[in-house]
């Protein structure tokens, strides 16, 4: 019996990964029927992946409000920290990250190496979510592992521009080095 509980093909378990993987895909469908059936909202994948984040991943917003409508932990951290609203960030979801916030999403998580939405956000150049991240009161002047503040990774600079408007301390690298976008 206990083997059962454990093994991974137990019908929670795949109701779990069939959850992850339909929320990727923008299944909402799929995603409400596996909830009906009892799949668990904040399944971990062998990542630390969850429906949450995979749907954050790829901007699927109504796929991220059910799942915050039935429960899932909006702040839950994968195996490397990151969180919804830090992966949402990297891919420039604007309308996953406003819904997040909408919900209390903690907007200054630092994931293991520190970084912030607002940082990675930064790096890849996602001025509209700079432009969100700012107004719901991201802190520009956090630091990551090394040091760094969200001004130093700008890439771009429009994105230097609202940083340095909005009050962020110190230098750019990217003043000093030239764009190296």
């Amino acid at each position: 019996m206990l083997s059962l509980v454990l093994s991974p093909n137990n019908s929670h378990a795949s109701n779990g990964e069939d959850l992850v993987k339909a929320s990727s895909a923008g299944n909402l469908s799929k995603v409400l029927a596996l909830l009906e059936k009892g799949a668990d909202v904040d399944y971990q994948n062998r990542k630390g992946v969850t429906a949450l984040i995979a749907s954050s991943k790829k901007g699927h917003a109504e796929i991220v409000q059910t799942l915050l409508a039935k429960g899932a932990k909006m702040d839950h951290q994968s195996k490397k920290n990151e969180t919804a609203m830090n992966i949402a960030s990297r891919y420039g979801h604007v309308a996953v990250i406003e819904t997040l916030l909408a919900k209390g999403a903690n907007i200054d998580h630092q994931n293991e190496q520190g970084g912030t939405a607002l940082m990675i956000a930064s790096m890849y150049g996602r001025e509209k979510v700079v432009r969100v991240l700012l107004a719901n009161g991201a802190n520009m002047n956090l630091k990551e592992n090394r040091g760094g503040t969200a001004l130093m990774y700008v890439r771009t600079e429009q994105i230097e521009k609202l940083l340095i408007e909005a009050g962020a301390e110190g230098a750019s690298v990217r003043r000093k080095l030239g764009d190296f976008q």
